[in-house]
């Protein structure tokens, strides 16, 4: 879905601000956008706003010093055995392009090929290759012996083996065609093209097994492979001589592809294999690799930043505890403000929300959407502001970003439908809010908003309205609440045929429903306001501590009710009384589950009046159905 571009006025640069008490670093300021700008930082103390930092490599210390201008770093450390040899020695990878100091090409063509046409008897075939080795080589003229006596052998059914991958049973055959054929000699381009692709096979197999001396070995025995086109087998080679401990000819052969390779993919994935793999020095030389573009930067710029990334990835995700350093993350910020990266600013956005720093949060992720309006970056801003507590500013921006994302919209709907059912005034939106909620909820059918529209309008006394949107709600999408104030709003209206027919159509998959029960107009008010009490001879009698349990709960104090409750059945055991008092207690403080419980467990035991009001009041109370 496309989306409006909320892109600064201005530009600034980054102000980073580590605080002694909980060293915070500042979201950069790009500018007053729609969420409006981060906020300013706060000078460091003594009023000295702390230096920006350039770039630098945040990962721990390494012993090899970096090296300038992507030499090799580990050229002196070397194991003792290795430093008695340059660091290529046991293999040369192959070059772009012949330089002056390798010896001349063959000057003749390879007549392989013609030959094996020649003894195949293929007149078409020899006559083309005849013309294209003569357009190659002007001066070169058909050898004499081109058709005399010799084997004919058909290389066709080795091809077909080598076509489904059986290099091994390829190479077979040639041994027993050459045994069977005294003379015979696969044409070069098959003895080439068999004997690279059994090396490509053993390098990609030994790497995916880590053995990684095999890839080695057979890297060496075909070192004309290690090339730009096959720059998977680079990067084989390169892990196995980490591997292995060789990171000087390591190095060389990620160093190789950035010196000699054009495609930028390749290169980029180069660094990022070798970074994953190399002590930082090595990493830090590679990067320095890194070709300058028409913008002056390098196209390695943020990769140094990668590990700290990685580190602040798992501290949002709960994986780690451990923070990374002050330092690095103010380094990182400094990039982020310089580079006007969006990406990083969204990271520190859930890096700071991971911590449950939500004001932190809210500032990377506005910083976030003034370079980049993507509504992931609004719906950080909106859960922070959730999560902070300023409901009206997050459902204010929730509400004018719905559009632009299912999310939003759902965060919307759920911030509404949370002081929907608070039931407390001063959190209750306007009617001028609720009909844009009610607009919105029609035209997402969120069951759920129906569901708290339908519970409002209970409260308000409105109950056809209500029955209006449970009935929404079930439509959209059936669920526990929404049968249920089908069920409530039913009873309200004195809806007998109503209700029932809820109970038939529902109450297999709701059993809950076969305990609503429809106050009547006597019973409703005294219930409501005098709950049944547990007195002197209901249960055989009261005790002191029953007594008290009593006085307790008429008071109020329904904690000191429980506690006293739970004495008594310590030191004198069960009594009915007490459980009856139990259940309303617990009933008055809207533990709904556990009063139910109690009241349930009673009237199985023996069903008295008591124990049937109990559990309607329980469920009436629960789902405002008086």
């Amino acid at each position: 879905m496309p989306v409006k571009a909320c892109l600064l006025a201005s530009a600034s640069l980054l102000l980073v601000s580590l605080t002694a008490a909980n060293a915070q670093v500042a979201a950069p300021n790009f500018g007053t956008g729609a969420l409006g700008a981060p906020a300013a930082a706060a000078p460091a103390a003594g009023g000295v706003r702390p230096p920006s930092f350039a770039p630098a490599p945040i990962a721990a210390a390494s012993p090899v010093a970096p090296a300038a201008g992507g030499a090799n770093p580990f050229a002196a450390v070397q194991p003792p055995e290795a430093q008695t040899r340059a660091p290529t020695a046991a293999f040369q990878i192959a070059p772009a392009a012949a330089t002056a100091n390798e010896p001349d090409a063959p000057s003749g063509p390879d007549d392989a090929a013609l030959r094996y046409y020649a003894a195949q008897r293929d007149m078409a075939r020899v006559g083309a290759e005849i013309r294209r080795l003569k357009a190659l080589y002007p001066t070169w003229a058909p050898p004499e012996d081109l058709f005399s006596a010799g084997p004919k052998v058909s290389e066709q059914p080795i091809w077909d083996l080598f076509a489904t991958g059986d290099y091994a049973g390829a190479a077979a055959m040639v041994e027993k065609l050459k045994g069977d054929n005294a003379g015979w000699q696969p044409t070069a381009d098959l003895g080439e093209k068999l004997a690279d692709a059994t090396a490509r096979s053993s390098i990609a197999a030994a790497a995916a097994n880590g053995s990684w001396p095999v890839v080695v070995k057979a890297a060496q025995s075909r070192p004309s492979l290690l090339t730009c086109d096959n720059v998977d087998l680079m990067w084989n080679l390169g892990e196995a001589l980490v591997r292995t401990g060789d990171l000087a000819r390591a190095y060389d052969a990620y160093a190789y592809v950035l010196s000699q390779c054009q495609d930028g993919g390749q290169r980029l994935a180069t660094v990022q294999k070798a970074s994953a793999l190399l002590p930082p020095a090595g990493a830090d030389a590679l990067i320095a690799l890194g070709r300058t573009g028409a913008d002056g930067r390098s196209e390695f710029a943020t990769l140094r930043f990668d590990p700290l990334r990685a580190e602040m990835g798992r501290v949002a995700s709960g994986l780690a505890s451990n923070l990374p350093a002050d330092a690095d993350l103010a380094r990182f910020a400094e990039f982020v403000g310089r580079e006007r990266s969006a990406g990083d600013a969204q990271l520190f956005g859930w890096y700071y929300y991971g911590q449950k720093k939500w004001a932190e949060a809210a500032d990377w992720f506005r910083a976030a959407a003034q370079i980049d309006s993507s509504p992931k970056n609004v719906e950080g801003v909106v859960l922070s502001l959730r999560q902070a507590g300023d409901l009206d500013a997050a459902g204010k921006l929730a509400y004018d970003n719905r559009d632009r994302a299912p999310e939003i919209e759902k965060i919307y709907i759920e911030l509404v439908s949370e002081r929907l059912s608070s039931g407390a005034s001063d959190t209750l939106p306007g009617a001028d809010e609720v009909r844009r909620f009610a607009d919105v909820v029609d035209a997402s059918r969120s069951a759920l908003g129906a569901q708290s529209l339908g519970w409002y309008w209970i409260g308000q006394e409105k109950v056809e309205t209500a029955k209006a949107w449970f009935e929404k709600s079930v439509g959209w999408d059936e669920s526990s609440q929404g049968v249920i104030g089908l069920a409530v709003a039913s009873a309200r209206l004195k809806d007998t045929a109503g209700l029932k027919a809820v109970k038939a159509r529902y109450g297999e998959r709701y059993p809950e429903l076969a305990e609503f029960q429809t106050a009547s107009a006597a019973s409703a008010p005294r219930a409501k306001a005098r709950p049944v009490t547990v007195r002197k001879g209901g249960g055989g009698g009261q005790d002191a501590a029953l007594r008290e349990a009593q006085k307790q709960f008429d008071a109020g104090d329904y904690k000191a009710a429980l506690a006293t409750l739970d004495k008594r059945q310590a030191a004198k055991g069960y009594d009915r009384g007490a459980e009856l008092l139990r259940g309303w207690t617990n009933l008055k403080m809207r533990r709904f589950s556990e009063a139910r419980q109690i009241f349930k467990a009673e009237d199985k035991k023996g069903s008295t009046k008591d124990t049937r009001f109990g559990i309607g009041a329980t469920f009436n109370s629960q789902f405002n159905a008086w």
